[in-house]
């Protein structure tokens, strides 16, 4: 038997027999200490399964990272596409609107004298200036040779001189109630929009200063909306829509 006198012959003891160290153990520690190297074991191993699954998240992470900013590239790509077409097309509407315009410009001579007489009970409608093409007539002549006239004397002012020179058409009438002059200044456009309103009423205006007679400002056009029937109306501009 091994006798036991001192604290070193039990470490001996201890060290060198194995039996009698588990013995100790089992004494010494309770059943959740003896079980924690295992513990340590399996968290040892969850936590690198767990690092490894890290890494794949990140790797997932990185690569998804990669794919939003393609997708944000070809998204950037795909707006300058949308945009480049909508200015395309913005082009295009101006280009057709502008054609439209032309297109109303030239048949002014043609379609508002009858418009005017209907509305406006007058006769000897006719034109006698345009911003367009109108052949030399007497009546033209002597219209501008009025205007200017009416600028050497400082009837009117230069502006109002340019303003009746871009009117798209004006026309001279009588009244068949009392046989008096009756002026039209004519502003057409595809869209009828402030400006055209605005420069018919100047138009007509300068008109009546420079003749002290009656004038009065239309707009023609393809389609006017709400609210610049409206502004026509508060300034007293009659509308006339063509209908192709």
């Amino acid at each position: 038997m091994v006798s036991i006198n001192t604290s070193d012959d039990l470490i001996q003891l201890i060290r060198e027999n194995p039996d009698f160290r588990a013995t100790v153990r089992r004494e010494l520690l309770t059943e959740e200490l003896l079980e924690v190297p295992g513990r340590l074991q399996t968290l040892t191993t969850t936590v690198e399964a767990q690092q490894v699954t890290v890494r794949e998240l990140t790797a997932d992470m990185r690569a998804l990272q990669i794919t939003v900013r393609e997708l944000t590239s070809n998204m950037k790509d795909l707006q300058a596409t949308v945009a480049g077409l909508v200015t395309t097309v913005k082009g295009l509407g101006d280009t057709v609107a502008e054609l439209r315009g032309d297109v109303l410009e030239s048949k002014l001579t043609s379609k508002i004298p009858p418009l005017i007489a209907q509305q406006f009970d007058v006769r000897r409608v006719y034109p006698v200036w345009t911003d367009g093409f109108l052949p030399a007539h007497p009546r033209t002549e002597e219209f501008e040779r009025t205007l200017e006239e009416a600028a050497d004397e400082g009837k009117i002012t230069d502006d109002d001189e340019t303003r009746l020179r871009v009117t798209d058409l004006i026309v001279r009438s009588q009244r068949r109630s009392d046989r008096s002059t009756l002026w039209f200044a004519v502003e057409a456009s595809g869209v009828i929009n402030a400006n055209d309103i605005t420069r018919a009423r100047h138009s007509a205006d300068v008109l009546k200063g420079i003749h002290d007679q009656d004038a009065i400002p239309v707009v023609y056009g393809y389609q006017i909306s709400d609210r610049y029937r409206e502004l026509a109306n508060d300034l007293e501009v009659p509308v006339f829509l063509d209908t192709e």
